[in-house]
């Protein structure tokens, strides 16, 4: 009896120390706790410089958002701009045109007729127009100044503008005037000699030509813009490069069949200029 009363007694520090023990632990935990509540809830200078960068970013991002939105804003208003500038053009069978001379020069007109002819326009009979125009003139009539500018390809150095006089060619949807560019003088061109140049019939500085472009030296033929003033404005541009060609292949030729032709100057006689 006595060992077991001397056994219940021995336990009795254990469990105090034990409840020591757990007390301390308790403790120690609600201090730490307090102090990191205590350090989170400060306004310490660390912790502030720790909040600027946040806030720093937080703009930051704002802002490229803001910049983004301002970027894209333009997109949606060009939108409409960019629909309204695919016009349809209508195709030369739908278009009427019809030439007018206004430089004198016969068949001048009648020649850019049938160029515009064989591209598929509806062409009418060509006319004359006063007064003379410097340079030429497509004029047309309203809802027609795409097609119009299409026919740049044809006279490339041509003002387009609209119809002033509604009544003028009433029935076409376009007016082409032929009028006059720069002037032609060969003697400007600096490659022909001067005994050459004395031979050559010329008008106002631009040489007269007869058939195959060939000038009053036989054998001298002028092709381009020095063509013009015998064979009309069509010769200054690409589209008359091809009449040009086969006019003096042909007239060649048959200089060729007929024989040697006479010589344009004496025996030794410079042709071209020296530089």
């Amino acid at each position: 009896m006595n060992r077991g009363r001397h056994a219940a007694e021995s336990t009795g520090p254990f469990y105090r120390d034990l409840t020591m023990m757990v007390v301390g632990i308790v403790l120690v935990g609600a201090a730490v706790f307090l102090l990191l509540y205590l350090f989170a809830g400060d306004p310490d200078p660390v912790a502030g410089e720790t909040t600027i960068p946040v806030t720093t970013s937080s703009r930051v991002v704002a802002s490229t958002a803001s910049s983004t939105t301002n970027t894209t804003a333009p997109d949606t208003t060009t939108a409409p701009a960019s629909n309204t500038t695919t016009v349809p053009v209508r195709s030369p069978q739908e278009v009427r045109v019809i030439v007018l001379n206004s430089i004198g020069l016969d068949g001048a007109g009648g020649r850019m007729t049938q160029q515009l002819a064989d591209a598929g326009y509806q062409t009418q009979q060509a006319g004359d127009y006063e007064p003379e125009q410097d340079p030429s003139r497509i004029w047309y009539r309203d809802g027609f100044a795409p097609e119009a500018n299409a026919m740049l390809d044809f006279l490339p150095a041509a003002l387009v503008e609209p119809l002033a006089d509604p009544t003028l060619e009433a029935g076409s949807d376009v007016v082409v005037v032929l009028g006059t560019g720069y002037k032609i003088d060969i003697a400007k061109l600096g490659i022909l000699a001067p005994a050459l140049l004395q031979k050559i019939a010329t008008a106002d500085g631009a040489p007269l030509l007869s058939g195959g472009l060939q000038s009053s030296v036989p054998g001298l033929h002028f092709a381009g813009a020095s063509a013009v003033h015998s064979y009309g404005p069509l010769l200054r541009f690409v589209w008359g490069a091809g009449f040009a060609a086969r006019g003096v292949t042909r007239a060649v030729l048959a200089d060729r069949a007929r024989g040697p032709a006479p010589t344009a100057q004496p025996e030794g006689a410079p042709m071209l200029a020296r530089p």
